[in-house]
């Protein structure tokens, strides 16, 4: 009996609207269930899909850009300066072989001249002294490799690529011990700096490569949901 009596105190009533009432001698609690979700409006749903599909275009089409770009002014110089090891080099002898090598300024595009710089430097390898043409870089390795050239300055005026390979020659002749990197093959080639690092070529590669990846993902799966009714809703209404 105490039974019934504490389940009758204790009654659930339902109504029509879902609202539960909780009963007792001493206290009453009140539930709201929301059975109506707010939907989402479909214009809404079919701009975000179109800004979806045009934003992973736009990335895809710029991250296939811009990695073709670096290919080429990162990728490429890496591979080639990696076959350059480094060692020990000494300074032999410096000496001016053309007093007007041409350039041109890739941005300014001004042309103007600068004296060629060739540097000597001797290095030792399995015992045997090597005599060794030096580059200040790889970018002057590459463009001014037949001239010997030891760096290169194309500045507006040529008074002032004259005082910057000067000021090269002065600094190179008194290091008279320094690090340098030689050429696996070419043994009478050297490089004084490198540019890029194993560290710059995983940037280079893994964030365009990622996000060209994630954009076609993202176009994919918004693909599988909607099989691109957006855009032939849109013709259906045009027609």
């Amino acid at each position: 009996n105490s039974t019934k009596s504490t389940n009758q105190d204790c009654r659930t009533i339902v109504d029509s609207n879902a609202h539960v009432y909780f009963s007792h001698p001493h206290w009453e609690r009140k539930y709201e269930m929301k059975t109506d979700r707010s939907c989402i409006p479909e214009s809404y749903r079919v701009g975000c899909l179109k800004v979806l599909y045009l934003t992973c275009a736009t990335v895809i089409t710029t991250t296939f850009i811009v990695e073709c770009i670096l290919a080429h002014l990162v990728v490429q110089p890496y591979l080639h300066e990696s076959a350059f090891t480094l060692t020990n080099c000494s300074y032999v002898h410096a000496h001016i072989v053309n007093h007007a090598v041409k350039c041109e300024n890739r941005c300014s595009k001004d042309r103007s001249r600068f004296p060629c710089l060739q540097v000597l430097v001797r290095y030792t390898s399995r015992g045997a002294n090597h005599t060794v043409i030096l580059f200040d870089n790889i970018a002057t390795y590459h463009q001014y490799k037949a001239f010997g050239c030891a760096t290169s300055s194309c500045h507006h005026r040529d008074a002032e690529n004259t005082a910057y390979v000067l000021r090269f020659e002065h600094r190179i002749k008194h290091r008279n011990h320094f690090e340098c990197y030689i050429h696996s093959v070419h043994e009478n080639e050297a490089l004084l700096t490198k540019f890029y690092s194993a560290r710059t070529l995983f940037h280079v590669i893994f964030w365009p490569v990622g996000l060209f990846f994630t954009s076609i993902a993202c176009v994919l799966f918004a693909y599988l949901v909607d099989r691109c009714r957006v855009w032939t809703g849109d013709q259906s209404m045009i027609v």
